[in-house]
């Protein structure tokens, strides 16, 4: 069952392939923040940056991301808030975020990661965005189950303008969400052929959890409502 507690991000790697051909990575220190990068970090070339830190923020993600990326020495991996890190201010030349700073500390979060970057300094984001104003119960649940506070998507860009953020380059990558939702429902099947019935009683819980999710996206008409919208920022002043 450890394969179904594997995070797969809205997004996939399609984020990050845009971000290395519009920004400059050669001698950069670069910052990722939030568990479920780990595919990520496994799959792309990090000897282009002068150093990469990774950031989660509880115990769990801590021991699963060092135990995931336990080859690859050059990241430096830590457990922080991210609202509150220890880190310097003015200290990376960019940010990195996929759907992983969209809860009720967003302000702080925003404001954290402004102050952590060096003048002009890159923010690559990644969110879940509402495409109405006035969501169905079950794409509220599926926002509540994650703790996720989407912006309206008409919202999106002046959220960062207000926070004095430059945005350089704006995409709608919203037809990866289908594929994230059938990633999950090929795993909820391929898993359920392998189970006994003991196991899969055990982990009720979370097989019920991915079935709901994926029927509400893939059937329910999830792509009407939800979103995900990535953006490069530069920080102002």
């Amino acid at each position: 069952m450890d394969s179904l507690n594997t995070k797969y991000l809205p997004g996939g790697f399609d984020q990050f392939i845009h971000f290395d051909k519009i920004v400059e990575f050669d001698n950069k220190k670069i910052l990722f923040i939030g568990f479920g990068l780990e595919k990520l970090l496994l799959k792309v070339d990090l000897s282009k940056f002068s150093s990469v830190y990774f950031i989660v923020d509880d115990h769990e993600s801590l021991m699963n991301s060092r135990l995931i990326l336990a080859d690859n020495k050059n990241i430096n991996i830590r457990m922080m808030e991210f609202d509150n890190t220890d880190f310097e201010s003015e200290e990376f030349d960019l940010v990195y975020s996929q759907g992983s700073h969209q809860n009720e500390m967003k302000n702080k979060t925003v404001k954290e990661i402004k102050r952590i970057l060096k003048p002009e300094g890159i923010f690559c984001l990644g969110e879940s965005v509402k495409l109405e104003d006035e969501l169905p119960q079950f794409i509220s649940d599926l926002y509540s189950i994650y703790e996720i506070e989407p912006l309206l998507n008409d919202k999106f860009i002046s959220y960062y303008s207000e926070r004095k953020f430059e945005v350089i380059y704006e995409l709608d990558l919203s037809y990866t969400l289908k594929k994230y939702y059938k990633s999950w429902d090929d795993l909820l099947n391929e898993n359920l052929k392998k189970l006994t019935d003991d196991e899969k009683q055990q982990n009720k819980k979370i097989l019920r959890r991915i079935a709901h999710e994926s029927k509400a996206y893939l059937d329910l008409g999830g792509f009407r409502y939800m979103g995900f919208k990535m953006l490069i920022l530069k920080k102002g002043l």
